[in-house]
């Protein structure tokens, strides 16, 4: 093991993209509910998921959960029907669901051109990536393990969970993979020091992955859910017994099942020191990912520092699924205070709280 390797991993939602456009003075953001005023100024007539969306908003304030149970609902329907009108329903599913990933790369792409990209990349999202450690109050960052030395290599995983690429145009746009003559280092890292900074010069590398799919590539735009990696099967045997197709369209609301598309981020990630959490509501959604978190911070003694908006508890939430592990998961050796455990790694989960009036001074300060 490289002990001189240190990997943070950057867990980033769409509460970033909604705060930068927002400084970048943009006229319209990446909500839902913009998206659902942009469905309905298309007018996509026989596209049945958009006509539900139009006709009953009030049941769209959680996309994906309204999208999974749109989607079980007309599961249920295939069931009640013949072999070859279920085909057809299924096959207009799949076109309507089409539709909708097109849609919403469309819509992406009318909040952000080019040229918002281009501001992105000026904002020195390089200090974020150095500073960050800055924003964490003087107790938590006393009680800190992980660390920082001069030539250490730091390994960045930036996991966008955004169908866009403003986060990795603001955290990347200022790499420089050899900025000096007489030195392989090529950042350096500040290591908070009383009222100032120490700088460790470091030898840096980034990683970024999209998991859930990037808008230039509209049929990668997964939605849904990612509680676990499902096998299903496409054999030609199923696609002719009423199996298959409910299968198939809980394969595609499966978000985990196509992370498998991707081996190698999950290798990478889990090699993290250090998560740090910007722009997620942790929710059901992503339970994979938040799974994942809680193995890695029971098992392996990992941190994260999460960046929670607004009073929001997402320290507490994320704190249910390391509970849930240990409970249900994990083996723990006889004589072991389970308690101590769950207390212990409550205290490996640090948080920045800020808001409208509370500005961030380091990390995603624009």
């Amino acid at each position: 093991m490289d002990t001189d390797l240190k990997t943070i991993s950057f867990l980033v939602g769409n509460g970033f993209d909604v705060a930068i456009l927002e400084a970048l003075g943009s006229k319209h953001t990446t909500t839902y509910g913009e998206f659902y005023d942009y469905i309905n100024w298309n007018k996509s007539k026989d596209n049945e998921i958009c006509k539900d969306i139009n006709e009953n908003i009030e049941n769209w304030c959680d996309f994906e959960a309204a999208l999974t149970k749109k989607i079980e609902e007309v599961i249920q329907k295939l069931k009640t029907l013949s072999v070859e009108k279920g085909d057809i329903l299924y096959k207009k599913t799949l076109s309507d669901w089409a539709e909708i990933q097109l849609l919403f790369s469309d819509f992406l792409n009318e909040v952000i051109p080019a040229s918002i990209l281009k501001k992105s990349g000026n904002m020195r999202g390089i200090d974020c990536k150095t500073k960050f450690l800055g924003d964490l109050s003087p107790d938590d960052f006393k009680n800190l393990k992980f660390d920082i030395y001069h030539h250490d290599k730091v390994q960045y995983n930036i996991v966008n969970f955004n169908y866009t690429s403003l986060l990795d145009n603001y955290l990347t746009a200022d790499d420089d993979p050899h900025p000096y003559v007489h030195s392989i280092n090529n950042m350096d890292f500040h290591w908070p020091d009383g009222s100032s900074m120490t700088q460790y010069s470091v030898k840096s590398k980034t990683r970024v992955f999209h998991p859930h799919g990037t808008l230039s590539i509209p049929s990668s735009i997964k939605f849904g859910n990612s509680e676990n990696v499902m096998k299903y099967s496409a054999s030609e045997v199923m696609r002719n017994t009423s199996l298959y197709r409910p299968e198939m369209l809980r394969k595609k609301l499966n978000k985990a099942y196509w992370y498998q598309n991707n081996p190698e981020m999950q290798k990478y990630v889990e090699q993290t020191d250090l998560f740090v959490i910007y722009g997620l509501a942790i929710g059901p959604s992503d339970k994979w990912w938040w799974n994942m978190v809680a193995r890695l911070v029971v098992e392996n003694n990992k941190e994260v520092i999460v960046y929670c908006y607004d009073k929001n508890k997402l320290k507490e939430k994320l704190n249910e699924y390391v509970i849930d592990f240990i409970e249900n998961s994990c083996t723990l050796e006889d004589g072991i205070n389970i308690e101590e455990v769950k207390k212990d790694c409550e205290e490996r989960i640090l948080t920045v709280s800020f808001d409208k009036n509370k500005k961030l001074r380091y990390g995603f300060c624009f």
